[in-house]
């Protein structure tokens, strides 16, 4: 018998869209779907927190999806994010009756909740505020590849128990299953399972499909999938391939057609544009179980080379990275270890070198490359402390008194060059995590104390509190807490006004500028930058 599918195009995919998308294209999507004889359409989250910057199908509310144009044989699902709802001040039950209106005022017919195997037990409370409200109730197993299938059953049989779950989906968080692994988790679950069984298949091992087919045929009745296998990471089963399969017999190949017609003319451009699939970083996250996201933001992130991101990966294979906050993926991503205040008061460091001194700080850009000879001379006839700002290849290292480094990413990456160089390094050691510690053992660390909190900037003696993990925002609280007299930025050029890259330096030296104005610290630019800096040469700034 066909399964009943399932489409999350605009909830999966919206991980690279930022949960925005145009208008007509939702339009030809969701009459497509209908048309293709697609089952159930997902648009979006319905998350139960804010998301600063997050698009209208992150939250999905009613009032956005009064406002589509959904035909009548689709019925509509959302999905609910279990951490959200536990994390709420009183109960999951209120946080579910706070942001979902009684069925019967509702185009929503099922809602899905995503919880992790950990979670499950405190999870009833979310299906059975659901159930009370009148909605049809799917939960979404997640990360099912590390689970055996002995306790898969178990999760299945409790689950059964609460009375309230119509759908138990497996979802293949990482894409880590192959075929027979697929059919081993749906067997154990049927042991104990008879309600509807899905499954979510994820594209890390480009086995997607091909798992989603091993799923239907032990038993699940539910197939996830999206088009053009828009979604997270390496994106899910595509939706087209799906139907081409369990359509072997050509009888609806006009359907086919037509659903191609909209991969042509919308997901195509958006795959370009995106960059989602299968690739050899979200292949090897499958196999060591990283979550996909870190493999997604490294990919998306043009500040890391190749080698950086292998790097990043490989220190990632060794711990638990089997977790990724959507709402926090700064601190998630760039702080492992805890980013809150020390327990107790913390000797300050010996900041003597900065008190009255010029300092240069080496950046990555082009602009440091392209006046090396000039800063090498400025150097040598002006002595100033020069700070490089992690790796940086531009200067003769001879020329660099300190390394600066606080981006625990970075760190996994470069600890060690830092270490080789021979150089002291200026980095918060209380966030480094044992690999960072053991690479840097043999290095002089110079240990000034960070604290990570939003749109913040503070230096103080013993320490400082940043706005993210950047090393100028590192580097110019020490200038702040250690007396520096000016710094001279050299290899600054800035990134396009839409680069985000370049808004995250705007906040920090807008954050920074009054600290700088009280401590009487001059901030100039010694190499071309678009940043609001005092401009000039080099040899007329350094004068």
């Amino acid at each position: 018998m066909r399964p009943r599918i399932l489409d999350c195009t605009l909830r999966d995919g919206g991980y690279h869209t930022g949960w925005r998308f145009d208008a007509g294209l939702v339009t030809t999507y969701l009459h497509t779907l209908a048309a293709v004889g697609v089952d159930i359409v997902e648009p979006g989250f319905r998350a139960l927190r804010e998301l600063p910057g997050a698009g209208p199908f992150a939250h999905a509310s009613d009032a956005l999806l009064d406002t589509l144009d959904i035909p009548p044989a689709l019925d509509v699902a959302v999905m609910v994010d279990a951490d959200d709802a536990l994390a709420a001040a009183d109960d999951p039950g209120a946080a579910i009756v706070r942001a979902f209106a009684p069925r019967a005022a509702s185009r929503v017919a099922l809602v899905r909740i995503a919880v992790r195997l950990a979670d499950l037990g405190r999870s009833r409370a979310i299906a059975e505020a659901l159930a009370r409200l009148g909605y049809g109730v799917g939960l979404n197993l997640m990360q099912v590849a590390g689970i055996a299938p002995a306790r898969l059953a178990q999760a299945a049989r409790d689950v059964a128990g609460w009375g309230c779950v119509q759908i138990l989906c497996l979802a293949d968080s990482f894409g880590a299953l192959d075929p027979a692994a697929t059919a081993r988790a749906c067997a154990a679950v049927r042991t104990q399972w008879r309600g509807e069984l899905g499954f979510h298949a994820h594209d890390n091992r480009s086995l997607a499909v091909a798992n989603t087919l091993a799923a239907i045929a032990h038993g699940a009745c539910v197939a996830d999938c999206t088009v053009a296998g828009m979604g997270r990471g390496a994106g899910n089963a595509a939706l087209e391939l799906l139907l081409c399969e369990l359509d072997t017999g050509g009888a609806h190949d006009e359907r086919l057609r037509e659903l191609q017609r909209l991969c042509e003319r919308y997901f195509v451009p958006l795959r370009r544009r995106h960059g989602w699939g299968p690739g050899f970083y979200y292949h090897y996250c499958a196999l060591r179980g990283i979550h996909p996201m870190f493999a997604q933001t490294l990919i998306g992130d043009p500040r890391y080379s190749p080698e950086e991101r292998f790097a990043a990966l490989r220190a990632l294979a060794a711990r638990d990275a089997s977790r990724f906050s959507r709402s926090e993926i700064a601190l998630t991503m760039h702080a492992f270890a805890p980013a809150a205040p020390p327990a107790a008061a913390r000797a300050a460091p010996d900041l003597g070198r900065f008190a009255g001194a010029e300092v240069l700080l080496i950046g990555a850009g082009d602009g440091a490359r392209r006046r090396v000879r000039e800063l090498g001379d400025y150097i040598r006839a002006r002595r100033p402390l020069v700070l490089a700002l992690n790796r940086q290849d531009a200067l003769d290292p001879h020329l660099v008194d300190a390394f600066v480094c606080i981006d625990a990413l970075r760190l996994l990456c470069e600890a060690s060059h830092l270490a080789a160089s021979g150089k002291p390094v200026w980095t918060p050691r209380r966030l480094h995590d044992a690999q960072t510690r053991a690479t840097l053992r043999d290095a002089t660390v110079l240990d000034y104390d960070c604290e990570l909190r939003g749109h913040c900037f503070e230096a103080r003696r013993d320490g400082c509190v940043l706005p993210a993990p950047l090393a100028c925002a590192y580097a110019l609280a020490l200038c702040v807490a250690g007396g520096a007299r000016r710094v001279l930025l050299a290899g600054f050029d800035g990134f396009a006004a839409g680069d985000p890259r370049q808004q995250e330096m705007l906040e920090l030296l807008a954050l920074a500028r009054p600290a700088l104005e009280r401590a009487g610290l001059t901030l100039a630019a010694a190499t071309p930058t678009s940043y609001p800096v005092d401009q000039g040469e080099l040899h007329a700034v350094a004068s």
